[in-house]
């Protein structure tokens, strides 16, 4: 079973955050969900995420999550 992490970044204006993440990430995002999240995968399976958040920013400096996916079938069958 493998663990993936997504670790999350609330922002109260995201178009003047995005740049900025740009810099620290040294990348443009990964992928644009949509018009007000950015996510850089940072390794297989690790990602962090700005998301506009007006009300999570002012009492979160972050959040993160971790998810537990079982093996692909692929995966498994490599292992017997």
């Amino acid at each position: 079973m493998t663990t993936e992490l997504f670790a999350g970044i609330p922002v109260t204006d995201y178009t003047s955050a995005l740049p900025w993440y740009e810099r620290f990430f040294g990348a443009r995002p990964s992928f644009l969900p949509h018009g007000t999240e950015a996510v850089w995968q940072l390794a297989e399976g690790r990602h962090a995420y700005v998301v506009e958040d007006r009300e999570r920013e002012a009492d979160a400096a972050g959040r993160s999550q971790s998810v537990r996916k079982a093996p692909s079938r692929q995966a498994r069958q490599t292992k017997t």
